[in-house]
């Protein structure tokens, strides 16, 4: 059986790790590279 209120929860953080995606993509190049922190952020949201 599945149960609901896991699939909404894991939902919800899809779309909060999507959200974290978009607003690192519009950060310039050199920026992104240049900090370890937003390069594994974005690894874990992957």
């Amino acid at each position: 059986m599945v149960d609901r209120a896991v699939i909404d929860r894991l939902i919800d953080n899809l779309k909060t790790y999507v959200a974290q995606l978009d607003r690192l993509s519009k950060l310039e190049q050199e920026e992104f590279l240049a900090d370890p922190d937003k390069l594994g952020s974005t690894k874990y949201y992957l």
